[in-house]
């Protein structure tokens, strides 16, 4: 089915073929625990992988987290985008901590063994960690090998930390980078480019997160369902395609364009 282009949020957020059928997801986060979101009628993932840092042999899935934090941003995609097929990438482990060789060894997998059209990186990694300078080219060439893949790659930008900028979400072109709007309750995705990140997005979590401070954590995956939702209905959209149509349903109404 191709989209009626130009398709404005509101479109695509009521059509009944938009639910996220067909789209694999690479959620690479804190994993994702299958039996929390079945307490709230949503489908989890039935394979993954636990990537341990500085350990090259991966830990199989069981349906369980190393966080709370994984969960709450495959529950924001589930909310909006419940048919999509969900793969729990857990970059955390054990240890807790997550450093540029175990997030890139997570980013090939989910492309390469996982076959994932999209992935949710609801996660950052400062610059003083991507030091010496060749660790930081590596993040730039897999995010760059995921544009040329056509696999969607969403991040989320740092909070409100000035001097602590946070990649990947900072690469820009090769990947949608996002962070947090001033809206906690409908969708709602706004093109603003500072720095070199270039959207917002509602910023609201629910569950054991809803007491929580609004993020770019909630924001990314706001628009990975609606990148979702895009690509059940036109499948083989290009990254280029995808970000296109986000900035035509959110341009920033400052610079004389529509909001949504």
């Amino acid at each position: 089915m191709e989209i009626p282009w130009p398709i404005t949020l509101d479109d695509l957020l009521r059509h009944p073929n938009a639910d996220g059928a067909g789209v694999r997801f690479g959620v690479i986060d804190t994993g994702i625990d299958r039996a929390t979101l079945a307490k709230q009628g949503k489908e989890g993932p039935s394979e993954g992988a636990i990537f341990e840092t500085g350990q090259p042999k991966l830990s199989p899935y069981v349906g369980q987290q190393s966080g709370p934090h994984g969960t709450a941003v495959a529950g924001i995609i589930l909310r909006h985008a419940p048919k999509v097929t969900l793969v729990s990438a857990d970059v955390y482990g054990s240890s807790g901590q997550c450093d540029v060789e175990t997030l890139i060894r997570a980013v090939q997998w989910c492309v390469d063994e996982a076959r994932c059209h999209v992935l949710n990186l609801s996660l950052g990694i400062t610059e003083d960690r991507l030091l010496p300078i060749q660790r930081r080219w590596q993040l730039q060439r897999v995010m760059e090998e995921c544009y040329h893949r056509d696999v969607i790659t969403v991040a989320a930008a740092h909070n409100d930390h000035p001097h602590y900028r946070s990649f990947p979400a900072l690469l820009g072109a090769p990947l949608i980078g996002v962070t947090k709007g001033p809206w906690h309750e409908e969708v709602k995705i706004r093109y603003q480019p500072c720095e070199r990140v270039e959207f917002q997005a509602t910023a609201s979590c629910e569950g054991d997160f809803l007491t929580m401070t609004p993020a770019s954590s909630w924001a990314a995956p706001h628009v990975t369902a609606v990148v979702a939702r895009l690509l059940s209905l036109q499948q083989g959209l290009k990254p280029f395609e995808v970000k296109t149509a986000l900035y035509g349903m959110g341009a920033m109404d400052t610079y004389g364009q529509r909001s949504v």
